[in-house]
């Protein structure tokens, strides 16, 4: 039997708002999209990360928790490096633990 629990699928809310653009100009085309369809892209990010910065607290590890806080894992801003590669390696290992079960 197949199953997951409360845990699990918060978690992958998590994994799911996680998904960046491809590049910086793959960015700024979504961000002019939503401009053109008369949508505010920031406030509409800012929602989503209100949204999942509770889950965020309560699965991620306590040492990710002032970027949490402080918005740097948005998905509306670019990571820099060290958090793109924290990022990669989280969603690497919570699918690894999801093929697992």
């Amino acid at each position: 039997m197949n199953y997951f629990t409360k845990a699990m699928y918060e978690q992958m809310q998590i994994r799911g708002y996680w998904v960046y653009p491809d590049s910086e100009q793959e960015l700024e085309a979504d961000q002019a999209w939503y401009a053109e369809q008369g949508r505010d892209y920031a406030e509409e990010a800012k929602k989503m990360y209100e949204y999942i910065q509770p889950l965020m607290l309560k699965h991620l590890p306590p040492d990710v928790h002032p970027q949490v806080l402080d918005g740097s894992l948005m998905t509306s801003k670019w990571p820099n490096p060290a958090e793109a590669a924290w990022i990669s390696e989280w969603k690497a290992a919570w699918e690894a633990e999801w093929k697992r079960r």
